[in-house]
């Protein structure tokens, strides 16, 4: 009768497991926090105390199942247990690129269209040494079916029964001991990614999420019609070049006199915002911000075939009589980002130069044909005005382009530190090494920037040598930043993070630019561009009514600036408002729908140094009520359909 209440385990197959799966959420925990210190401690033990009670659970549901038909159940729980393991090195993956589960990428790509996940493996910068080491990760999971085959025999020759009282109670303590260690901790007001660091991906007793009711849904979008522009502010009597240069990954403390001096000399002569951020931490939707000067939450509603005009500031600037010239070296039509700026088949580009597609190149070398053909096509044209260049430039994305004859383009601080060839280093080794790769990688990001401002030094020694410079008006940003483990991630799209989403915003004004000159410690973000690219043609600031940025050059009217976190293609959930020296972290309740959602989730709110601040509601109403009443405003009624 006692043997009967005895159930036997798989118990080497689950020690394994145990091994396995502890092993790899310790790992990610010390890339966070290489630093042993009492918090640290603490949250391995929960990793190992979760570890240890999922094994036990279900090394225990499988046995008692294996009574009803043991040769089915070997199939259904190996074959289980191998998607389970592909699942935690997905986590494990994920976690540290993108602060996502491993269910959270499946679910994104199946989102997407083949185009754009081959997009996404070409914007990875995999190698083929990535390529081979995810293929024996994939051999190693499909391994696990054969394993747990095999010690189940095993221990069938050998079992070791357990008692049901003695399961239940090896599981109740391990429950009892995390609520335990969770109360410890619940004080420390620990970041949501070290939550993520945990198998379960959330801890007993944690603080719940603090939420908030906004007073009405999402400001609507706002379909523009072109024929609403005041005609009279059409006709111009200058129109002075314009020189747009985004550039990829682009963080603004790396540019320094040192690193970058023709870049750090042209912001220091001319407007250079010191308090701009990115309004996206991501490519797509920071461009969408630039070129409609919306809030990229509305990106999604103005994809083709839904909106065809373009970009409404780029229509405006066609109606003033100027000609728009693009210059390219990353792909334009990751998620149709070309349509949807330029408008169906771009026709509001009168000269494409694409060098995207140009084979056995890098990066590096696109962005020196992108500045060669424009600064050709300067030399080589009479004409001195009425032109938008824009120039896309790719080298400083993953994994960090430079020009091969200029190995060693680093400051001679760096030069004496024998860093391997990029196409060397395996992406496992900068991702997932500890300190050793992650300054690496920072050498070659370092390194791509100096080829960076090489090239700006290009253009302005041509621009000068044409007779152009004075009059040209002339903006320089980035996308976004770039992220080094400084809040547990390596490049971008993870968190809404300070180093992901600080950005360079420098603008140089034609010489006739008499006005008062603008505040540049003022916030200021990509929506802002083009209001003021309008307001200094036109000598007018009418743009309000189309745009939710702000011309820079008149008096500020918002002390605050708001950007989303990326959900891929879908729309975004997450977002920031950063005002004054605070940044709030919030989420909407309805993910799938944020167009009709009033709650939201506050994540965190931090200071200038990234400490986190304790929650208070009058603190928070005082410091971004007035952001979130004009985000979701009272009097508007939400149209979107």
């Amino acid at each position: 009768m006692n043997s009967q209440k005895k159930t036997s385990i798989n118990y080497i197959y689950f020690s394994i497991y145990f091994a396995f799966v502890s092993s790899i959420y310790i790992y990610y925990s010390l890339l966070i926090e290489p630093i042993i210190t009492k918090k640290q401690i603490l949250h391995l033990s929960i990793v190992e105390l979760q570890t240890f009670t999922e094994s036990i659970i279900i090394a225990y549901l499988f046995s008692f199942i294996s009574r009803i038909n043991k040769k089915i159940f070997l199939v259904l729980s190996s074959g289980f247990l191998m998607m389970i393991s592909v699942i935690r090195i997905l986590d494990f993956i994920m976690l540290r690129l993108m602060d996502i589960s491993g269910w959270k990428f499946i679910t994104l790509l199946a989102q997407e269209t083949f185009k754009n996940f081959i997009e996404l493996i070409n914007l990875s910068g995999i190698k083929s040494t990535t390529i081979l080491s995810l293929i024996v990760i994939s051999i190693l999971a499909g391994a696990n079916f054969f394993i747990f085959l095999f010690t189940q025999k095993l221990c069938d020759k050998k079992p070791i029964q357990i008692s049901f009282k003695k399961m239940s109670c090896y599981c109740l303590g391990g429950l009892s001991i995390l609520g335990t260690l969770a109360y410890a901790i619940k004080d420390f007001d620990t970041p949501s990614y070290y939550a993520k660091a945990l198998p379960w991906q959330w801890s007993f007793l944690c603080a719940k999420t603090k939420q908030i009711e906004v007073s009405n849904f999402l400001l609507p979008s706002k379909k523009m019609a072109l024929d609403t522009i005041d005609s009279t502010l059409l006709p111009l009597e200058r129109r002075p070049d314009i020189f747009l240069f985004v550039v990829e990954s682009l963080r603004k403390d790396f540019l320094t006199e040192e690193l970058t001096p023709t870049l750090a000399n042209f912001s220091n002569n001319n407007y250079s915002f010191e308090n701009a951020l990115s309004n996206a931490n991501s490519t797509h939707p920071s461009w969408f911000s630039l070129f409609y000067s919306l809030y990229p939450f509305y990106w999604t509603k103005y994809a083709s075939p839904q909106w065809e005009q373009g970009a409404i500031p780029l229509s405006f600037l066609k109606k003033m009589g100027y000609e728009i010239h693009v210059y390219s070296s990353p792909s334009l039509e990751f998620y149709g980002m070309d349509q949807e700026i330029f408008g169906k088949n771009r026709y509001l580009v009168n000269h494409m130069n694409d060098f995207s597609s140009t084979l056995s190149t890098s990066p590096a070398e696109k962005d020196q044909m992108v500045i060669e053909k424009l600064c050709k096509d300067l030399q080589e044209s009479s004409q001195k005005n009425g032109r938008l260049f824009i120039l896309f430039l790719d080298g400083t994305h993953y994994p960090y382009s430079s020009l091969k004859t200029r190995k060693t383009a680093l400051p001679s601080a760096i030069k004496d530190i024998k860093i391997p060839d990029i196409q060397h280093i395996s992406l496992l080794k900068h991702v997932f090494g500890l300190k050793k790769g992650v300054s690496e990688l920072q050498y070659h990001y370092k390194n791509a920037l100096c080829a960076i401002d090489d090239l700006f030094k290009t253009f302005q020694e041509t621009l000068n040598q044409t007779g152009n410079w004075e009059d040209s008006v002339i903006v320089f940003t980035g996308d976004h930043g770039e992220e080094f483990n400084e809040s547990g991630c390596i490049f971008h799209t993870s968190h809404l993070s300070l180093p992901q989403l600080d950005i360079p915003l420098y603008v140089k004004l034609g010489k006739s630019f008499e006005e008062t000159s603008p505040d540049c410690r003022r916030k200021a973000s990509h929506i802002d561009v083009f209001p003021t690219l309008l307001h200094y043609l036109t000598g007018k600031n009418v743009w309000a009514s189309f745009f939710q940025g702000e011309s820079l050059l008149d008096t500020q009217k918002k002390d605050y600036t708001i950007g989303i976190r990326s959900n891929a293609s879908l729309a975004p959930y997450e977002f920031y408002i950063q005002r004054g020296p605070y940044r709030a972290t919030l989420e909407f309740f309805q993910r799938e729908d944020i167009f009709h959602s009033q709650l939201l989730k506050i994540q965190s709110i931090v200071n200038e140094k990234e400490e986190r601040i304790s929650f208070s509601s009058a603190f928070f109403q005082q410091q971004f009520g007035e952001a979130l009443d004009q985000l979701f405003p009272l009097q508007e009624q939400n149209t979107n359909k």
